[in-house]
């Protein structure tokens, strides 16, 4: 009686595919990686009024929200972004920061006294930025920071023209 082997050919040929399809997937979570793991950028704060108060503080803030909608991790279920050197608990922090940023503006500098009416695009920005950063879906943390970004530069406009941000006292920025 003589067994029957297997083609080789046939073998080398599922073992080529397999390595294909590897190499493939290798090469998306590298590239997929390399996209996504940009650092934070330098932010020029050019041509602002120094005689604003408040302005520089605003325009930071704005550039971090749009820093977040453009590039954020933290809601990415993929798998090569779970890679990333500590990126999304980076971001999670910044957006710690500018929700902070935000309530201060809304609470206390955005008006006189704490009977006085809350600025309502800084009352917007922040009910926009306390989305569920892991939420990937209706609505997206990325799409709600984005509506976050559009009503801060409402609040940016109308600090510029100064008539947002009245802090009695000296100044410290």
């Amino acid at each position: 009686m003589q067994e029957e082997k297997p083609e080789r050919s046939h073998v080398r040929g599922h073992g080529r595919i397999a390595l294909l399809v590897l190499l493939i997937l290798v090469v998306f979570c590298v590239v997929v990686m390399v996209i996504h793991s940009r650092k934070p950028q330098f932010h020029a704060l050019e041509g602002l009024d120094k005689k604003v108060k408040g302005a520089h503080f605003i325009k930071i803030n704005e550039m971090m929200i749009k820093d977040m909608a453009d590039n954020w991790l933290p809601n990415d279920i993929f798998w090569p972004t779970a890679l990333l050197d500590n990126m999304p608990n980076f971001q999670l922090g910044a957006l710690e920061v500018v929700r902070y940023n935000v309530r201060v503006l809304r609470d206390n500098l955005s008006r006189m006294r704490t009977t006085d009416r809350l600025d309502p695009s800084a009352e917007a920005a922040f009910t926009n930025l306390s989305n569920d950063p892991f939420k990937w879906w209706f609505p997206s943390a990325e799409s709600k920071w984005t509506l976050a970004s559009n009503t801060w530069r409402l609040t940016t406009r109308i600090s510029l023209q100064g008539s947002l941000i009245s802090i009695p006292g000296p100044t410290i920025w």
